[in-house]
């Protein structure tokens, strides 16, 4: 189902980080039940806004890349 609402190639404006992990910078919408992305291998400040393209997908969140950078900028 995550696959179908969140295709790879699908852009998402208006995230904010909330989390860092050895996995990478996690991000969300704000809202009740939101998608969580990662942004693998990176640590960016909290409360950061982004705009991201879903690069992949786990059994609980998707992997994303920001607009215009490469992996792990």
């Amino acid at each position: 189902m995550k696959q179908r609402v969140y295709p790879t190639g699908r852009q998402i404006t208006g995230l904010h980080s909330f989390f860092v992990t050895s996995r990478g910078t996690w991000h969300r919408r704000l809202g009740s039940y939101p998608i969580q992305v990662v942004e693998r291998d990176t640590a960016r400040p909290l409360y950061e806004s982004a705009d991201m393209t879903i690069t992949g997908h786990a059994p609980r969140y998707v992997y994303g890349e920001r607009h215009g950078s490469p992996a792990g900028a």
